[in-house]
């Protein structure tokens, strides 16, 4: 085979190889982006979870704080004194109150929790999106390392095989 037809084998070599890596790379882009959307799905799919579990809680809270208070009550009249007695109230009143509170801090956990699975999405399509720009920003150079390999190659011959090599 010539030195002439190795020159050309290298840049064509050199061509479709970088075309390859191009290709290779926008094909890891999109494959990472949909990764990356499908992991911001299951997380907004787990912040839905989260406020249906923190609701769950803080009726269960309040649930329990009725218990007591019930259970106040029937040890108040069991003891003599009337449900319409200050103190008898104010215990009730503040069962009732916790109960209250610790419903609205099981709410309250449950909707940051949330947002932060929200956050975590979108932190997480943005690395898909830059992914996928990656690829096809490295398609590109190749595309661009292609032509460049051509006019390089081209060149060599030129200078090897040209009219003033020959003389």
């Amino acid at each position: 085979m010539s030195v002439a037809a190795l020159m050309v084998a290298g840049t064509v070599m050199d061509v479709v190889g970088g075309l390859g890596e191009g290709d290779a790379a926008e094909r890891q882009g999109e494959r990472q982006k949909a990764y990356a959307d499908y992991l911001a799905r299951q997380m907004r799919v787990d912040a839905k979870q989260e406020v249906a579990a923190s609701q769950r809680t803080a009726e269960e809270e309040r649930r329990q704080a009725d218990i007591v208070a019930s259970r106040a009550l029937a040890v108040a009249a069991a003891s003599g004194g009337g449900a319409s007695d200050p103190g008898v109230m104010r215990i009730i009143s503040d069962i009732e109150a916790e109960g209250a509170y610790r419903s609205s801090i099981a709410l309250y956990a449950g909707t940051e929790a949330a947002r932060k699975l929200e956050e975590q999405a979108i932190a997480t399509e943005m690395g898909g999106d830059i992914a996928l720009e990656g690829g096809r920003e490295a398609k590109r150079a190749s595309r661009i390392g292609a032509v460049s390999s051509i006019i390089s190659g081209g060149s060599s011959l030129y200078s090897k095989f040209g009219p003033k090599a020959i003389r």
